[in-house]
């Protein structure tokens, strides 16, 4: 799942996990810089559930996949964010409703695991990375390990020109 402009020259490839409190706040400030400069940056948002900590993250992370497959990704996440203590497979579906999902598909998705492999191949990449947490990020192939400060995020963003 992608934001901002495929031409910018700043290039963000973040790894999140749906039940991590410090993912909800990166995610959150991914979500503003992200609508405040569309054209300044392109992002690109994996899955990186950590099980061990939070054990509804993986199912999470499938069913945000399944949002995305009706275009609904950023809405649906951005209600997973907000809902981090409630994500079980009911809540799951739930969320989706109020993201205005089409239910049949979503439960069709949700139940086949249909987008297990994209997850794992993500999992995997960031294992080879050696990520050791939540959220992590490559700018430009620059690593950041955890929650950038406000500021510090946003000059780095206007270092770039809009594309």
């Amino acid at each position: 799942m992608t934001a901002g402009s495929p031409a910018a020259s700043l290039r963000i490839v973040g790894y999140f996990d749906f039940s991590c409190p410090y993912s909800r706040e990166a995610y959150s400030l991914i979500r503003e810089m992200s609508a405040k400069y569309p054209q300044r940056f392109f992002f690109e948002y994996r899955d990186f559930p950590i099980l061990e900590s939070h054990p509804d993250a993986w199912n999470a992370a499938i069913a945000a996949r399944c949002a995305a497959d009706q275009n609904k990704f950023w809405s649906y996440a951005d209600k997973l964010y907000a809902n981090q203590t409630s994500q079980g497979t009911e809540n799951l579906k739930v969320l989706a409703v109020k993201a205005g999902l089409d239910t049949n598909k979503f439960d069709d998705c949700f139940a086949k695991r249909l987008p297990q492999l994209a997850i794992s191949k993500n999992f995997e990449e960031g294992k080879r990375l050696s990520l050791r947490g939540t959220p992590t990020f490559f700018m430009n192939g620059q690593r950041a390990e955890g929650a950038l400060p406000r500021a510090e995020f946003e000059k780095l963003v206007l270092q770039f020109p809009e594309k």
